[in-house]
């Protein structure tokens, strides 16, 4: 049996959940988005997740 190597499209709203939305890749997501704001907005250090809501 062979492996089937599989990419995430990070330009996908499941691909940019997957990659960004989960407090184990939180260094990914500040540093993208440092890499976006100009200079003079400042510099992230650091996040937080809301807590899932599911319920209608």
């Amino acid at each position: 049996m062979t492996l089937q190597e599989r990419y995430i499209n990070p330009f996908t709203d499941f691909g940019f959940k997957k990659i960004f939305g989960s407090e184990v890749n939180k260094d990914l997501l500040i540093a993208c988005l440092n890499s976006l704001l100009p200079d003079d907005a400042g510099v992230i250090t650091d996040l937080s997740f809301l807590p899932l809501n599911l319920e209608p």
